[in-house]
C-alpha cells in the first residue's frame, strides 16, 4: 500500500484527485495513509463487496474530469506516467487511454511478465483483447451512459467493464507504447485469465 501511495505523490502531472477506497481492514490502512498520503484528497474505510463495489465508490467520489484506478500495491513505472497518459486527452476526441503493464514478481522486483496492449483495438474486444486495466484512463463524462462496474463479478469486472466500453459503446481510445505501471504476482487479476495472456 505504501508504495502505490509514494507512487502517486510521486507524480509530475499536478492535478491529482487521490481517493483511496479501503474495505474496513484492519491492517494498519488509516496510519499508512496518514505517513505517506501526501496527495490523498479523499478516504473511505467501510465494509464493501469486493473489489468492483470499491471501485464505484471510487468513481461515486471523484470530480475529476478523467478517472484511473490503481490497486493497493500497483505503481507507476515512471514519475512521468499519469502525465502521458493524460496527455492523450489533449485531443478532445479521445475518451479512454491506456499503456503496458510489468507484472513483477511479489516483491515488485524483478519483472516476470509484460502485459502489451499494442494488439488492441475497441473492434477487438470480443476476441478476448482489453487495455490492461491499471493503466486505463477514461473520460469521467463517458460514465452516465456507461455505467460502472458491475459489483457482482469477483474477479473479471474489469473485462466485462472494457467490453461494455469497448464493444458496445465504442470508446475513442488511445495507446501509449511505454510500460506505465508496474503490478505484483498475487492479486485477483494476477491469479485470473488476464494473467495468461500475453
Amino acid at each position: 500500500m505504501r508504495a502505490t501511495l509514494d507512487s502517486v505523490a510521486a507524480q509530475s502531472y499536478p492535478a491529482i484527485e487521490h481517493v483511496v477506497v479501503d474495505g474496513a481492514s484492519t491492517d494498519g490502512t488509516t496510519d499508512v495513509v496518514r505517513e505517506a498520503g501526501r496527495r490523498v484528497a479523499k478516504l473511505v474505510l467501510e465494509p464493501d463487496h469486493g473489489i468492483y463495489d470499491a471501485f464505484n465508490k471510487g468513481l461515486n467520489l471523484a470530480t475529476g474530469d478523467v478517472v484511473a484506478y490503481l490497486n493497493a500495491g500497483d505503481t507507476f513505472a515512471t514519475r512521468q506516467a499519469a502525465a502521458k497518459l493524460m496527455a492523450c486527452f489533449d485531443d478532445e476526441t479521445v475518451e479512454a487511454a491506456g499503456a503496458d503493464v510489468a507484472i513483477t514478481d511479489a516483491l515488485g522486483g524483478r519483472t516476470v511478465r509484460h502485459y502489451r496492449c499494442s494488439r488492441f483495438r475497441p473492434q477487438r474486444i470480443s476476441y478476448g483483447f482489453m487495455p490492461a486495466h491499471p493503466t486505463l484512463f477514461v473520460r469521467r463524462e463517458v460514465y452516465p451512459r456507461l455505467g460502472g462496474y458491475d459489483a457482482s463479478f469477483r474477479i473479471g469486472g474489469d473485462f466485462e467493464f472494457a467490453a461494455r466500453a469497448f464493444g458496445r459503446f465504442r470508446l475513442r481510445y488511445r495507446y501509449v507504447p511505454e510500460t506505465l505501471v508496474r503490478m505484483p504476482v498475487g492479486g485477483a487479476s494476477t491469479a485470473g485469465w488476464r494473467y495468461a495472456m500475453q
